[in-house]
């Protein structure tokens, strides 16, 4: 027996499935139904659910280590005593992290 049922979606999700889902024949419904046979039959997701773990900050630059940020900012204080600093401005050292950042 089939019930009726509502979901609340994401649009941009249900759109984009939507798509996937006319390219292998199905509605919507049809996909529904089966996500919940596997879950029914497996007990279980039947998928992965993971949290990303990005070694990534929030202004998106990588995240180092204690002892790795203390080890440059050592190598900075010694640069900078041997004269061999550079005065950037700001154009300057925003082009130097992009292209400091498509190494990592």
């Amino acid at each position: 027996m089939k019930i009726q049922t509502s979901v609340r979606v994401e649009e941009e999700f249900y759109q984009e499935a939507k798509k996937v889902f006319k390219k292998v024949g199905l509605t919507f419904g049809d996909a529904v139904n089966i996500f919940l046979a596997k879950v029914s039959m497996e007990q279980a997701i039947p998928f992965n659910i993971n949290i990303p773990q990005k070694n990534i900050l929030d202004d998106n630059y990588p995240a180092i280590s204690k002892n790795e940020a203390k080890k440059r900012v050592l190598e900075a204080v010694e640069s900078v005593k041997k004269g061999n600093a550079t005065l950037l401005n700001q154009q300057e050292y925003d082009d130097e992290m992009n292209e400091f950042m498509k190494t990592l």
